[in-house]
């Protein structure tokens, strides 16, 4: 691709987000069949530079990964704009490319809607029409300018519930239908809780197995995965949620920094053994000793920070109740995310055993 092309690209992702911006159609050719679909290990990749290591690279080989999960940007809700204003709705956390396209590895783009962006798409119509148009619009142009096509699928990933529901399947039924034409799908992420509604107007969707409870609530053990959370949504339960699914699962860890037993933030740090600036609590916590700063925030001595992993352990008994659940249904393993400290965590033949049936 020349560099007068790619320029031309990023101009024309640049002026999707203005409202009056139309994705791309071919009025006069032919609807494009969408793809046969087959079964592949897949991850997600949530950062906002797509930079991949040496080890990242080698652990996509190894585990022969064929489909990468990655988040162009999230869609918010621009307060600061006129509440008639389309162009409130806006794309942030544009995720930069470096890293070249792994060989092999299919890209499906993936964008995040924020709770309040649909509910602000979902005042009228026309503003599910808008937002469809500039998401397809945008998401088309960055694989292009980025050159990591061909796209096959396009996933939506939001929180929904019962009073974002309508907006948020409206949203999804608008971008399929821009997307069906040109032979590429639409899926979404499931959350154990939303399996209690119908499921959106999708091709398909990728059932949550992670942040499975409150991270905000003090008592909560791990908010990551457990597998008394996930038994509560599907044990002894058989489904039939109406689309196909696949299903994730975490490799991920964090801390959680708690003041007074109030909530205050994720620290994505996860070494805590500087025993001169935390001390090991009986529960597995850490008591913060020594102030000092941490991920551009200050830490106070006496608040404490709930150490949060994905024990291979309860990874398996999770997968366990999900084939009791969904048992002979077709579907790909995916996990959350590529980090290549997460996932030194993990042996080989444990990483392994994630992707089985």
């Amino acid at each position: 691709m020349t560099i007068f092309r790619k320029r031309l690209l990023l101009i024309a992702a640049l002026l999707c987000l203005l409202p009056s911006c139309k994705p791309k159609t071919e009025a006069s050719q032919a609807a494009i069949p969408l793809p046969t679909r087959e079964s592949a290990n897949g991850i997600y990749y949530w950062k906002t530079r797509f930079e991949l290591n040496d080890a990242e690279r080698a652990f996509l080989k190894e585990h022969d990964i064929r489909r990468m999960y990655i988040k162009f940007f999230d869609v918010d809700d621009d307060k600061a704009l006129p509440y008639d204003d389309l162009d409130r709705i806006v794309p942030i956390a544009t995720t930069s490319f470096v890293s070249p396209k792994p060989e092999g590895v299919e890209i499906i783009p993936t964008v995040f809607l924020t709770v309040r962006s649909a509910r602000y798409i979902g005042r009228s119509k026309d503003g599910v029409k808008e937002a469809a148009g500039k998401i397809v619009t945008r998401v088309l142009n960055m694989a292009d300018y980025n050159d990591l096509g061909p796209i096959h699928e396009i996933q939506l990933d939001c929180d929904w519930n019962k009073s974002t529901q309508g907006t948020y399947y409206a949203l999804c039924k608008e971008v399929a239908d821009l997307l069906h034409p040109r032979g590429i799908e639409l899926s979404s992420t499931i959350r154990l809780h939303q399996l209690r509604q119908d499921a959106p107007p999708v091709d398909r969707g990728v059932l949550m197995l992670y942040n499975t409870g409150a991270l905000d609530n003090a008592v909560e053990k791990n908010s990551i995965i457990s597998k008394r959370d996930v038994a509560k949504y599907i044990q002894n339960k058989h489904f039939d949620y109406g689309v196909p699914l696949d299903y994730a699962y975490p490799t991920y860890r964090w801390g959680l920094l708690f003041i007074d037993g109030r909530f205050r933030r994720i620290l994505h740090h996860s070494d805590f053994s500087d025993k001169s600036l935390y001390s090991l609590q009986k529960d597995g916590s850490y008591l913060i000793i020594k102030t000092h700063e941490l991920e551009g925030d200050w830490l106070s001595k006496g608040w404490v920070i709930r150490m949060e992993e994905s024990p291979i352990e309860t990874i398996i008994q999770v997968k366990d109740l999900v084939r009791k659940a969904f048992p002979d249904a077709p579907h790909s393993n995916i996990i959350y995310h590529l980090d290549s400290k997460n996932l030194a965590k993990y042996t080989s033949d444990e990483i392994s055993s994630i992707y089985s049936d």
